[in-house]
């Protein structure tokens, strides 16, 4: 890359640096450095391209599934909200239940509970629930009443 950059540098520039001799050089390899140079830019567009788009499908997916959450908590059960408004009347994040219960088990399947660890007591196990789902409980309490 720095060959066509010299390549493309004004004379009197490259004879305070002196690096005439190297230009003529490589003046003799002229059209491919300027392809090696395209084919390299080619390649990083392409590459940042694939990270631009993959950074926006995860953040897309990640605000659909907080928008589905969302739709979820407004229409939980009366047993889901019983679950819930313990975490918010403790003022926890963490709460533990037993690993057989199909509720929290549903509450994990729609993505508002996470099962935080694979070790717990006899069949009481570690549930999370989402930072988003944990401040949207607070700011909207009367979805648990």
């Amino acid at each position: 890359m720095i060959s066509l950059f010299l390549l493309l540098f004004p004379n009197s520039w490259l004879e305070k640096l002196g690096l005439v001799e190297l230009v003529k050089f490589c003046s003799n390899y002229r059209l491919w450095i300027i392809l090696a140079f395209l084919i390299s830019i080619f390649f990083l567009l392409g590459h940042l391209i694939v990270l631009i788009v993959n950074s926006l499908k995860k953040q897309s997916i990640y605000w659909l599934n907080i928008r589905h959450g969302k739709y979820y908590l407004k229409n939980l059960t009366p047993q889901e909200k019983e679950i819930l408004k313990r975490y918010i009347d403790n003022n926890t994040q963490t709460c533990y239940f037993d690993i057989r219960n199909g509720i929290v088990g549903g509450l994990t399947q729609k993505g508002i509970l996470i099962q935080s660890t694979n070790f717990g007591t006899p069949r009481k196990f570690a549930y999370n629930i989402q930072p988003w789902a944990y401040e949207y409980l607070k700011k909207y309490p009367k979805l648990l009443e």
